[in-house]
């Protein structure tokens, strides 16, 4: 039965995210807010920009658990389950941050 609950998400690409459950252990649908930041590549001995990368911050604002029905509302209530620390995203597509006329 949990595992049909937890292929039950579907999630939007980026702002929402699968985190166990801080209740019941199960997945949880997180959804958050984004905020983009760049790690720039130096070359400190010749002076000159190397390489920028993308990276992309997920801020939990929410969580809602389809099998045990927990729902988190705002900061104090993540803090307090300890699913308020925010956590940079892996395997993104750094397109789907740039404006279509940059391309």
């Amino acid at each position: 039965m949990l595992d049909a609950i937890e292929a039950s998400y579907s999630l939007d690409r980026y702002e929402e995210q699968l985190l166990e459950c801080p209740a019941c252990g199960t997945s949880a649908l997180v959804t958050g807010k984004l905020q983009e930041e760049f790690d720039e590549d130096w070359d400190h001995h010749e002076g000159v920009l190397i390489n920028v990368h993308l990276l992309v911050r997920f801020i939990p604002t929410g969580l809602l658990c389809r099998a045990c029905h927990l729902n988190l509302t705002g900061r104090d209530e993540m803090d307090a389950a300890g699913v308020g620390e925010s956590w940079y995203l892996d395997n993104i597509d750094e397109r789907d941050f740039y404006p279509d006329d940059l391309e």
